[in-house]
């Protein structure tokens, strides 16, 4: 299960490779699988390549992000995504909250 991540990576790359269009729901799902894993990295890169191409990013999906960094001790990569969801325009809600102060909470027993 562990690896599951990888394959939802993989499809993205296929859906690329075949010319087809990505959207929220895909990116979400592969965004979901990399924070289980606790690869805040791919999910970082996948927020990423949403805000370079057509996908709309929601506050979901920040969350999820957000999440993943918590789990990969990341608290500062937390609150710059924080940061840039001001940015953005995207409201943050309870939850964006908690996984930020989770972060930052991680982050000093470190």
């Amino acid at each position: 299960r562990i690896h599951r991540w990888d394959h939802a990576i993989r499809m993205l790359d296929l859906m690329q490779e075949c010319r087809l269009e990505q959207n929220i729901i895909i990116c979400s799902a592969a965004i979901g699988a990399c924070e289980k894993a606790g690869q805040w990295e791919k999910a970082l890169q996948i927020l990423a390549s949403m805000s370079s191409s057509t996908v709309q990013t929601d506050v979901m999906c920040c969350n999820q992000v957000l999440n993943a960094c918590v789990k990969g001790q990341q608290w500062n990569g937390a609150l710059e995504l924080l940061e840039e969801m001001k940015g953005c325009s995207l409201s943050p809600n309870t939850f964006t909250f908690t996984a930020a102060i989770g972060a930052y909470e991680r982050g000093q027993r470190c």
